[in-house]
């Protein structure tokens, strides 16, 4: 089993829960005209000069499920790489949505794959919490933390080969209406060897829409260039 992140439309399974996601970005504003419009996601992604480490924050908001079915829904801060055998690596921070007639259960996990595997930890979380990624070398290989900021909890989960990173993605994703409710979505404190992120990669951007209808807008880049913010519009 793979965690697959397509460039335009991938799929992450980790060992505890298969989710789909997909990627788009932009560097202008709030449903700017420099965004392209998505089906499925909101946010940012791009790639770069190769890099070694990198560090990502996600704010989460208080979310409203629909009232009926069991739509599943889900937030990315994710880098992907190759290792020196040409194999894919992946490593990130994912939290999932999953809302059954009203009721939501959330589940982050922090995730690796490489050509050994797959390895996925669980990080309690709850709605208001802020949450924190990293991804740094080790010998032979790498290691990716992921800690709940808000209430200290910490996860570790090891790459087993080392990584040239090249790619990554922040988005929020969708694949049917309507969409949860929330206020917006913080990507914060994004980093690729201590540099901004903007400064690192070369950004494009995509606000989800069903049909012509925009439903979550990813905003500008900070100045800094190292956070946005995706702010809920409409649910379907």
């Amino acid at each position: 089993m793979r965690i697959v992140v397509h460039r335009s439309l991938r799929t992450l399974a980790a060992s505890a829960c298969a989710a789909t996601l997909t990627l788009t970005a932009t560097t202008a504003g709030m449903a700017g005209s420099a965004n392209v419009q998505s089906a499925f996601i909101a946010g940012y992604d791009g790639s770069g000069a190769v890099w070694t480490s990198a560090n990502a924050g996600v704010k989460l908001p208080s979310f409203t499920c629909p009232t009926t079915g069991s739509p599943y829904y889900q937030i990315n801060a994710l880098w992907e790489g190759t290792a020196p055998d040409g194999s894919y690596t992946q490593a990130g921070l994912r939290v999932a949505l999953i809302c059954s007639n009203g009721a939501l259960q959330l589940n982050a996990f922090v995730a690796e794959q490489d050509s050994t595997g797959i390895e996925s930890r669980t990080i309690a979380a709850s709605p208001g919490d802020t949450l924190r990624v990293t991804i740094t070398p080790t010998s032979g290989g790498f290691k990716v933390v992921g800690r709940n900021v808000t209430t200290g909890t910490s996860r570790t989960a090891h790459g087993y080969r080392t990584s040239a990173w090249n790619f990554a993605q922040f988005n929020f994703f969708s694949a049917q209406t309507p969409v949860l409710t929330f206020t917006s979505i913080g990507f914060i404190g994004l980093t690729i060897d201590s540099q901004p992120l903007a400064a690192r990669v070369a950004l494009s951007g995509s606000d989800l829409y069903n049909g012509t209808n925009l439903l979550v807008a990813a905003s500008a880049l900070n100045t800094t260039g190292n956070a946005f913010h995706d702010k809920f519009v409409a649910p379907s």
